[in-house]
């Protein structure tokens, strides 16, 4: 398609998108602009991405606001707490809270599979998905053209719909243990890292550190007496002292 035309079909779908609501006109005009950045048109997609953008200041009017209420008491958080924490056990109350906040990625897809027989209709209109100025963020298609889109947006509701729960069980964690960095890292590598992993991280180091000793002890027993080889011999045994410390602190770690 040469320039001329595509110009004249962009132009015609400006003047309707102009006249147009909010959702009308975000809907002509996003393929076009994409038309008009694959052609390596970007000033005229420019021109359309601004009015889009104004008019997507307006879309929230356009659109239907339906909510449902769910009802949550200070008992329930509370019991969500007892249940998740450990008394005296740092590395067992992480695992818990991991297990219950991470959503089930087979339970996404079973859900997305029943909302094709619940509502059909839905699950055939692709999603588009607008910042608060009504710019086009990303698109989710179809169920039937096989991407994984419906499966990402529900795991995210999910962890939307937990994020108030997390924070207070997070505030309840903080208060029981006060954990620091430290602990936190050294729960993350005894269970989030296996036990065959754990075992060849350490032998890496363990041949590192070998290695090391090897170089060291082949160096010559005297260097001239000029400060760029007294630093260097300083900069080795600083850095064999850290390798050593380093493995100590994996080994008692593991």
């Amino acid at each position: 398609m040469s320039s001329v035309v595509l110009k004249t079909y962009g132009e015609a779908f400006r003047t309707l998108a102009t006249g147009a609501n909010p959702m009308l006109a975000m809907a002509w005009l996003q393929p076009v602009i994409e038309r008009y950045e694959q052609e390596g048109m970007k000033d005229e997609a420019e021109q359309l991405r601004l009015i889009q953008i104004e008019k997507g200041k307006n879309i929230a009017s356009d659109m239907k606001h339906y909510s449902v209420e769910a009802k949550t008491t200070k008992q329930d958080y509370d019991d969500l707490v007892k249940k998740l924490l450990v008394t005296n056990d740092l590395g067992a109350t992480l695992s818990n809270i991991a297990h219950y906040f991470v959503p089930s990625v087979d339970s996404a897809k079973k859900t997305v599979e029943e909302l094709k027989t619940v509502a059909p209709l839905m699950s055939m209109i692709p999603i588009t998905m607008v910042d608060t100025t009504g710019r086009a963020l990303a698109k989710i298609g179809t169920d039937d053209d096989g991407s994984e889109g419906r499966i990402f947006q529900h795991l995210a509701q999910t962890i939307g719909f937990y994020q108030s729960f997390l924070s207070y069980v997070i505030e309840a964690v903080v208060t029981e243990f006060q954990p620091t960095a430290d602990d936190i890292l050294a729960v993350l590598y005894t269970r989030a890292i296996s036990a065959t992993k754990r075992e060849a991280n350490d032998r890496v180091m363990t041949m590192v550190l070998e290695a090391g000793k090897k170089k060291a002890l082949s160096a010559p027993s005297s260097a001239p007496s000029s400060a760029p080889s007294e630093r260097g011999k300083t900069n080795k045994k600083k850095g064999a002292k850290t390798l050593s410390t380093f493995s100590s602190t994996l080994a008692g770690v593991s």
